[in-house]
């Protein structure tokens, strides 16, 4: 509930912003590549004890909104989705359901909503080229995650080679996991705007725990990683 509260607390705080009386707005669009990293280790659980990370690549595109504030500085926000799909390396895994134990591959699929809020800096060069900082949370609501399909290596001499389970997939990762569908990431990244074209990098880390099933030790963290291109009107 804290978390929740926490999310409500700054998407209350980009609304002033947005409102701020006096401030210059800017509608955009923006699209570019998306690389989700996340790491978790889980002590117990329902689908075994495991430590594992995730590598998806995909695209984000959206709308965004650009606030002067005053004079060089400025709100970042806007509206994105995002889809991510890759691979899940379980490490030290254990199946409780074949009593194996070893390495799992997983593929999945991850959609998102996303609404940057975002402190910006300008440097400017000339009337029409500058450089920009960034920095600040970003607001996340995961759509799905699912998982396609997944194989299993096991470490028991009986047991070597690689064995795909097919009838178990598809599944949704956030029901069976119990992760928490809402995350709050913090990042800061750089750009550069020439006329109305815009180059951004940034780097964002995940600052909820996802799992809400497990002890202080069972944890699941999203960093995330992004260059886009977009258009300002």
């Amino acid at each position: 509930m804290k978390k929740i509260k926490r999310i409500r607390l700054f998407a209350l705080v980009a609304i002033v912003g947005i409102l701020a009386p006096g401030a210059y707005a800017q509608l955009g669009v923006e699209a570019g590549y998306d690389f989700l990293h996340g790491k978790g280790t889980l002590a117990a659980g329902e689908e075994g004890h495991f430590s594992g990370a995730t590598r998806n690549h995909g695209f984000r595109v959206g709308l965004t909104y650009d606030f002067t504030i005053k004079g060089n500085l400025g709100l970042h926000t806007g509206v994105l989705y995002s889809y991510a799909a890759g691979n899940v390396w379980e490490t030290d895994r254990s199946l409780q359901s074949f009593s194996v134990y070893g390495t799992m591959q997983v593929r999945s699929v991850y959609q998102q909503l996303e609404v940057p809020i975002r402190v910006r800096y300008d440097l400017p060069v000339t009337n029409d080229f500058k450089f920009f900082v960034f920095g600040g949370p970003v607001l996340g609501y995961t759509l799905s995650g699912q998982v396609k399909d997944w194989s299993f290596r096991s470490s028991s001499v009986s047991l070597q080679g690689t064995t795909t389970y097919p009838q178990t997939c598809p599944y949704n990762v956030y029901e069976r996991y119990g992760l928490m569908p809402f995350e709050l990431k913090l990042g800061a990244g750089l750009g550069v705007h020439y006329k109305h074209y815009v180059l951004k990098f940034s780097y964002d880390w995940g600052l909820l725990d996802q799992y809400t099933r497990g002890t202080a030790s069972d944890k699941v963290h999203h960093n995330q990683l992004n260059v886009s291109v977009g258009y300002v009107f």
